[in-house]
């Protein structure tokens, strides 16, 4: 299969979760899992550190989508007021289940962006930690690829090309795992990342010797 088509059959596979979400989740089921993930994090991480990133996740929020009026334009555009549908015959009757139903879903996708943004700050919660992992990996790696070269060991280009799907497939998970309707826990996040970092030591070991 061509990468273009693998590239295309991903984000497919993305806007139809988001799509999923918006559409068939409901809002209290998002609302249940922000509140089991804030549970877990305060098990995890201590109650500081969870109230931190809900604190972090509300600004962010309100500074990226709520002070710049994102979202209440989106409910502008497609939810018409109460005025304008007495003033519209059509929107009378047959009109208005549907526009209930866009704004249920509109407070769907909001709520799941709202999630998204917790999600996001817990990966940046564990960033510093990774590189604790990521730079002694990419050491490692490099000084593996240099005793190769000097012994002329020959290095297995296979583990190369498919270490390079392996991260490209983990920050995809990571991608999936951000608009998930179910709960994920902090340490999944931690898990990924650790296992590209080790990956990338390993694509490292393995470049070509005249690269």
């Amino acid at each position: 299969m061509r990468l273009s088509s693998i590239l295309w059959i991903a984000l497919l596979i993305w806007v139809l979760e988001v799509l999923f979400v918006a559409v068939l989740v409901r809002d209290d089921w998002l609302i249940a899992n922000i509140d089991e993930e804030n549970s877990q994090q305060q098990s995890y991480f201590g109650a500081r550190t969870a109230q931190y990133l809900s604190d972090e996740a509300d600004s962010t929020f309100d500074n990226v989508f709520v002070a710049t009026g994102i979202r209440d334009l989106s409910y502008r555009l497609f939810v018409p007021t109460r005025e304008e549908t007495d003033n519209t015959h059509y929107m009378q009757g047959i009109g208005e289940p549907a526009f209930r139903r866009i704004y249920q879903t509109l407070v769907t996708f909001w709520t799941a962006v709202y999630q998204v943004v917790i999600r996001a700050h817990t990966i940046g919660l564990w960033a510093p930690f990774m590189l604790l992992i990521l730079v002694p990996s990419v050491v490692d790696g490099l000084s593996m690829r240099a005793v190769k070269k000097a012994t002329h060991t020959p290095t297995k280009v296979v583990r190369n090309r498919y270490g390079v799907y392996l991260v490209l497939l983990g920050l995809y998970v990571i991608l999936l795992s951000l608009f998930s309707p179910f709960p994920v826990g902090p340490v999944t996040y931690f898990a990924i990342m650790a296992g590209i970092s080790l990956t990338i030591s390993m694509i490292l070991a393995n470049l070509h010797k005249t690269a």
